[in-house]
């Protein structure tokens, strides 16, 4: 009853921004967007293919100490097809599950697959909310976060939030369901074994996190730019790089169904933020969710086989 009312809340959210945000396109500029030409639109959806190809090198770099043998192909079919599942199924069927379920039939070694993709989710979001807080500050929204005394004085909180998370934990441990402390030990066990992949090689820490910048660089400046473009609003690629790191930190949270909405208010109100005009800033935020929808199609091609049994390639 709890998951049914949440997803009725999640479509309610989503149609409510969804129409708040037609609203504020006018009517000559629907008119507009027949016009733009399509290789604005067709070098944005290659762009963003680009990060996908980007995502899967960076996952089989982390790979290629624990499972050699998985090839650079079935990573990107996996990671295509997490990208459909993200942009079109429903919130509980997550993209990084259905990537997780591909890999492990095909590879046959669950702990490492779920370790890499664990240490590239952690990476890669690392990145992207450092270059959030950037745009923050970039984009003079009155949060001073370029100081360290600033920084210091947020210690004593983290180290008490940090007791809270030991506390919660010894007390699940203790009295929670044991069906419940088995899987949080697995989790833990998970973490664990991440942290040791990163400690055995900074190295590869570090290619992690500038591949991560790279795509976060391609969605940016070889996505959102052109979009911007055609629209008529000449966004620097710095601005666009801020503006897609602060929509993609804020569609973290499940607020609507698979950030539908969310997404596109959120990427016109930094737009608007950046200097764009509220208008152009609401079309380039529809362009992109077509954009979105254009690059995750292919992706359908390798569900099927998804529920059938993988093979090594």
């Amino acid at each position: 009853m709890r998951s049914k009312l949440l997803i009725f809340l999640q479509i309610i959210t989503t149609v409510a921004l969804l129409a708040w945000l037609v609203s504020l396109v006018p009517a000559q500029a629907w008119e507009n967007l027949t016009t733009i030409s399509p290789l604005y639109f067709m070098a944005a959806t290659a762009s963003l293919i680009a990060c996908q190809a980007i995502g899967a090198f960076r996952l089989q770099r982390i790979f290629l100490r624990t499972l050699p043998q998985a090839g650079f192909l079935l990573i990107f079919k996996s990671t295509w097809l997490g990208y459909f599942c993200s942009s079109f199924l429903p919130g509980s069927i997550g993209g990084d599950a259905v990537k997780f379920v591909w890999l492990k039939r095909a590879l046959g070694q669950g702990p490492a697959v779920l370790a890499g993709m664990v240490m590239e989710r952690a990476v890669s979001f690392s990145i992207t909310l450092a270059v959030a807080l950037w745009a923050l500050a970039g984009l003079s929204l009155h949060l001073d976060l370029t100081r360290w005394a600033g920084l210091r004085a947020w210690l004593p909180l983290f180290a008490l939030a940090g007791a809270a998370l030991a506390l919660a934990f010894l007390l699940l441990t203790r009295y929670a369901r044991p069906d419940r402390t088995v899987r949080l030990r697995g989790h833990m066990r998970t973490f664990w074994r991440t942290l040791r992949l990163w400690r055995q090689s900074p190295a590869l820490t570090a290619e992690t996190a500038a591949l991560s910048l790279l795509s976060l660089v391609f969605a940016g400046a070889g996505v959102l730019a052109p979009l911007c473009w055609a629209v008529g609003y000449e966004i620097t690629a710095l601005q666009a790089v801020w503006c897609i790191s602060l929509v993609t930190v804020i569609t973290l949270v499940p607020v609507t169904v698979n950030g539908l909405g969310v997404y596109e208010a959120g990427l016109t109100s930094f737009l608007t933020a950046s200097g764009c005009p509220l208008a152009e800033a609401a079309q380039a935020a529809i362009l992109m969710r077509l954009v979105i929808i254009a690059a995750a199609l292919p992706g359908a091609l390798w569900l099927r086989p998804l529920w059938r049994p993988g093979r090594r390639e």
